[in-house]
């Protein structure tokens, strides 16, 4: 009787370690696990979990590099012979402004904010230099103090202004007299450059406006040093004169 007891109890304590477990999965050893041809998932896991940290730890400190440059100041260094209104313009709207931060905006500023001011008052041969001092740099945005430096050279004035077809065989539609009163300059007066583009474009579109829609004015400059004057040519080169087809709607 003792032993069938005995036995009934040992067959339960079997089915129950059998089938009452939880579910475990498979385990190799470290000392196996040496022996296999391929990682485990568990070391691919733990692998791919390094890589992400030893990136992390990498970029770690490492400030965002600044996408847009925002000048706290702007300062002229030198002398210069600009009024002070028209000097302090640009430098004005340097300091409003914000640009890319890459290799151009130093080249933009230079070129275009500082040589065409300068360029404007008669300063055709001015020699701008920029230097930029970072202050701080947050948020991806540098901000810095901007030092511009003008080699002036020559101031030049207006002098003679002739207007002329670029051939002889074929004259202007409007007299250069009468293309001369578009140029708001005279004699001894500033070329500014802004004016001088008003003036071309206001010949431009009365010969457009008259059918030479393909009439193309070029600007030829000559400097005397000595004189400081900037004499001026401008040189037409008509071409065909459209009409306008009667009743068909289009150039002819």
């Amino acid at each position: 009787m003792r032993r069938r007891r005995y036995l009934l109890f040992a067959f339960t304590c079997m089915t129950c370690a059998l089938f009452g477990s939880p579910p475990t999965s498979a385990q190799i050893s470290r000392r196996l696990d040496r022996c296999l041809a391929y990682p485990t998932v568990a070391d691919d896991i733990d692998d791919r979990r390094e890589e992400v940290r030893a990136k992390v730890a990498a970029t770690e400190g490492v400030p965002t590099p600044a996408q847009t440059v925002v000048m706290d100041e702007a300062k002229l260094d030198g002398p210069t012979h600009l009024p002070d209104a028209t000097r302090k313009r640009p430098l004005a709207g340097l300091k409003r402004g914000t640009f890319k931060a890459d290799s151009a905006w130093r080249g933009d500023v230079r070129e275009v904010s500082i040589r065409g001011a300068w360029a404007d008052e008669g300063f055709f041969k001015v020699q701008p230099t920029v230097r930029a001092q970072v202050v701080s740099t947050e948020e991806a945005v540098q901000h810095i103090l901007l030092t511009v430096h003008d080699n002036e050279g020559l101031q030049y004035r207006l002098g003679d202004v002739g207007i002329r077809s670029s051939n002889p065989d074929n004259p202007l539609i409007f007299s250069s007299d009468d293309l001369r009163k578009l140029i708001h300059l005279q004699e001894g007066d500033i070329p500014s450059a802004r004016k001088a583009r008003a003036a071309i474009e206001a010949i431009t579109e009365l010969n457009r406006r008259d059918g030479s829609i393909d009439s193309v004015l070029a600007l030829i400059l000559d400097k005397d040093d000595q004189n400081q004057r900037s004499s001026r040519l401008m040189e037409i080169a008509k071409e065909k004169q459209y009409r306008w087809g009667e009743g068909r709607g289009f150039w002819s």
